[in-house]
């Protein structure tokens, strides 16, 4: 054989072995992930592979509401039901009307958002749920 070819196969032989080493199969890579992915019994948190149970998929930020006031509704009043329900605006989400608000007492969630769809500035009120894209 001629020192070109013998170039080529040893290209072409290098190329498979980096492939191999770096690569590894996609199964092999899956097996892995899966496994990462698993709770172990030091207690960490993994995400799940199956859909949570029904009493999960209610789950929500504790002491946070989402309130979305009626149009026109003044900072005034939404300062009064704040005082009122002992909440504070940690972000408002959609000027002016859609606010993220914080429990500041130890009033639970389910009453106060109860409570605020009591107000007739209050176009709806609700937990803050926690969702998850899988």
């Amino acid at each position: 054989m001629h020192i070109s070819s013998y170039m080529k196969v040893l290209g072409v032989l290098s190329c498979c072995v980096l492939f191999l080493s770096c690569g590894g199969s996609r199964s092999e890579k899956e097996g892995e992930a899966k496994n990462s992915m698993r709770t172990e019994e030091s207690g960490s948190i993994a995400p799940s592979t199956s859909p949570p149970p029904s009493s999960q998929t209610d789950a929500y930020a504790p002491h946070q509401v989402i309130v979305r006031f009626k149009p026109n509704t003044g900072q005034e009043a939404i300062e009064a039901i704040q005082r009122t329900l002992h909440l504070e605006t940690l972000k408002i989400i959609s000027a002016p009307d859609l606010h993220l608000m914080e429990i500041q007492d130890d009033t639970p969630v389910e009453e106060t958002v109860s409570r605020l769809r009591e107000f007739e500035a209050v176009r709806f009120a609700e937990p803050n749920y926690v969702r998850s894209v899988r």
